[in-house]
Formats: C-alpha cells, structure tokens, sequence
C-alpha cells in the first residue's frame, strides 16, 4: 500500500477536507453533569464534609488488624468504612484533650550547612 504523499496537508489531513468534521471526537463532547454522576456512582455531591491532605500510614505489622477491625465496626454499626475512621479520629482527638499523653520531646539537631561564600 502507498501512500499519495502529495495530497496529504500539514494538518495531516487531504486536501480540501478542512470543511469535514474532525475523524476524531474530543473525550469531553458530550460530558454533562449528570453524566459525571452515572460514573461515579453518586447522586448527590456530599455536602458538609471536606478531604483533608493528610495520610494515614498503619505500621505494616498492625496494618491488616487495623483495617479488619474498621470493616467489622463498619459492618456491625451499618456505616461506611470511612465514617468509622472519621469516629475513630473524633474519639482519639477528644480522647487527647481530655488526657494528654506525657511525651518526652527531644530537641532536634539543627543541620549545620556548609559555608558557601
């Protein structure tokens, strides 16, 4: 198969095909808000609550205990696996005002740079 070279635009295209609708269509024609909604699975935007930047990491040795004990909770309160964990860090917040831990805090080293000038 060869290709006519000469008829082929920069755009890519043949010539006197800039009239034409593009061969392909962008990925948002057609994308609506309800549309969004289908796929995502939500009716309703969730409103009062907002996401925080921070992660939770779990020690890998307590990792899958952790996590089993928020599903079971889940499961026995009829609450969704990240309700439980808003419970659990609510609880643990107050748990801390109402007693603090004693922490010994060890100052840090401040790094000495080198001098540069």
């Amino acid at each position: 198969m060869s290709v006519d070279w000469d008829s082929i635009t920069q755009s890519g295209g043949k010539k006197g095909g800039k009239d034409k609708k593009p061969q392909f269509r962008s990925v948002t024609d057609g994308l609506t808000p309800e549309t969004v909604r289908s796929a995502t699975g939500r009716e309703k935007a969730q409103k009062g609550r907002r996401q925080y930047p921070l992660t939770t990491r779990l020690p890998i040795e307590l990792s899958g205990e952790i996590l089993e004990k928020i599903k079971r909770y889940a499961d026995e309160l009829n609450m969704a696996q990240n309700d439980v964990q808003l419970l659990c860090l609510m609880r643990g917040l107050n748990s801390l005002e109402d007693n603090p831990p004693k922490v010994e805090i060890e100052p840090k080293a401040k790094p000495v740079l080198p001098d540069l000038s």
